[in-house]
């Protein structure tokens, strides 16, 4: 084939390129709106040539000797010829598995329990904030290193060009009286060897540093809040997998009754089509049925987008791929409990709410901060200890090195006596800063009180509606029957049947909205209350 059809080919390829080159060449006024154009025809052109002439024909005379291979394999195996359809599934699942396609897709079921469980365990910022606690951890680790001892130890060589020099003064001796005095100039004398060596190990070991036991107490102090984080962070994770879900949910409710209605409106308009060549119908009512029936599709179709958006949400949240698949197993379904009173909920916040304990163990953070700044005002005491051998010569017979050892121990006192007023700012900026997390702790109390009672609210309002909207919906499903019957004994207009046929909607969705209003407002308190995370 490459060959029979090699010269049309290059004849209608080569004809557009030297037709296109003028133009992608071309450098006169306003030439920039067409070359652009040229050069891409001609780009596309050459490497299709290249494509038609040498790739294809390659691939399809590997092909085919691979299908011949798949028949003798497969006639040897089983011992007998396949089927072309046979033989195609087989040169498709091969290069299916070549390429690393999977057979078939895993598709995820989830629960509400799955995904918040998911979550908790692959979430990014739960993930970064369990990082920041074992950071803190660390923290401590360091702080309490503060009291431990110091160990160092330190070896010198010391290769001297020119010997260090000490200076003597001359002495003069009176014969008659033994009397010596000193006169100038002095004598220099070389001092040492050329090499020195000094090795030590020493060690400081603090007894009383105020200042470090309040840094240990800011420490554990911090440790907490960065565990309070990890509280808060999934709390917020699990309330949104929670809403997430539940809109997901219904979402595909809301889809169920509008194709449900898209049902019904098509019935409705084959009763008009009907009507109308009988007679008891006017064109009016058959466009009327039409129109209302083709409205409810748009509808459909934005809440299909509205699903895809809302569960690759969840994927998100959850840490999955977005291009897994996934089925939800639970229902839009409430089941109402007894719910806790005000004081309850507000007790059990003050007691677990994650930001709550987090602005406490900052207080307290800011107090142990604002004892270590008073700290410096104290005295500090430090045991240290060195140990010392050195040795000089002027060759490297290490032999002959005699390594004299020299030691010693001592107590050290720091006793701060003035600096400027420094340590007296540094403490009254620290209690500053305690005030001001103790405030914002009294502002968070009463945040969280109104945060529950308006969760409370929301909860009592999303559950009267649920009970009144049960009636509602049946008493929508009622009326849209009666009205249909009536318009099938042409007893009624259309447009009765298309208005009751709204309102069964409007009773169904509002219901459906109702249900997921109480899942979220149960969420939003559970939230509140500091329930969602243990």
């Amino acid at each position: 084939a490459g060959q029979h059809r090699l010269r049309p080919i290059l004849m209608t390829t080569l004809t557009m390129v030297f037709g296109m080159l003028p133009i992608a060449l071309a450098t006169g006024a306003a030439s920039e709106w067409k070359s652009g154009l040229a050069v891409a025809l001609i780009g596309g052109l050459t490497s299709s040539m290249f494509l038609t002439l040498i790739v294809v024909p390659t691939v399809y005379v590997d092909l085919e000797r691979f299908k011949i291979f798949a028949l003798t394999f497969m006639k040897t195996m089983f011992g007998k010829k396949l089927s072309p359809a046979a033989t195609a599934s087989v040169i498709l699942l091969a290069i299916a598995s070549a390429c690393g396609v999977p057979a078939s897709a895993q598709v995820r079921t989830l629960t509400t329990m799955d995904a918040v469980s998911l979550a908790i365990g692959k979430n990014a910022q739960i993930r970064i904030a369990s990082l920041e606690a074992r950071r803190s951890e660390e923290g401590v680790r360091e702080a309490w290193g503060a009291l431990l001892p110091t160990l160092s130890a330190e070896a010198t060589y010391t290769r001297y060009m020119e010997l260090p020099v000490m200076f003597f003064p001359t002495i003069s001796v009176d014969a008659a009286t033994g009397s010596f005095s000193f006169t100038e100039p002095s004598t220099a004398m070389e001092m040492g060897a050329k090499n020195e060596y000094i090795a030590s190990l020493g060690a400081v070991m603090p007894l009383f540093r105020a200042d470090v036991y309040a840094g240990i107490r800011a420490a554990r102090a911090r440790e907490h809040m960065a565990t309070e984080d990890v509280r808060a962070g999934k709390a917020d994770i699990i309330a949104a997998v929670k809403r997430t879900y539940a809109n997901i949910l219904l979402l595909r409710a809301q889809q169920d009754v509008v194709a449900q209605s898209i049902t019904r409106l098509e019935e409705t308009l084959h009763e008009a089509r009907n009507l109308f060549l009988q007679g008891f119908a006017t064109d009016v009512d058959t466009l009327r049925a039409f129109v209302t029936w083709e409205n409810q599709k748009p509808a459909f179709i934005k809440l299909e987008n509205a699903i895809a958006s809302s569960t690759t949400m969840l994927k998100t949240l959850i840490g999955l791929p977005s291009d897994e698949d996934i089925v939800l197993a639970d229902s839009l379904d409430y089941h109402p409990g007894v719910a806790a009173s005000y004081a309850t909920a507000y007790r059990s916040a003050l007691a677990a709410r994650p930001d709550l304990m987090k602005l406490s163990h900052q207080a307290a953070a800011a107090e142990a901060l604002k004892d270590a700044e008073a700290a410096a005002h104290l005295p500090s005491l430090s045991l240290f200890g060195r140990v010392q051998t050195q040795d000089q010569q002027n060759d490297f017979a290490f032999s002959r090195y005699t390594w004299p050892v020299s030691s010693m121990v001592g107590l050290q006192v720091s006793i701060p006596l003035f600096n400027g007023y420094r340590t007296a700012s540094r403490v009254e900026q620290a209690e500053l800063s305690r005030i001001q997390t103790e405030t914002a702790l009294e502002q968070m109390k009463e945040t969280a009180g109104a945060e529950i009672q308006i969760a409370l609210g929301n909860r009592a309002e999303a559950e009267r509606r649920l009970a009144s909207s049960a009636a509602t919906a049946q008493a929508a499903e009622r009326s849209y029957q009666k009205t249909r019957s009536r318009w099938q004994q042409g007893l009624c207009r259309q447009i009765e049947v298309s208005d009751a046929n709204l309102m069964l909607n409007q009773a169904r969705l509002d219901r459906l909205q109702a249900i997921t209003d109480c899942i979220v407002a149960r969420t939003e308190f559970e939230k509140a209350a500091g329930l969602l995370v243990p």
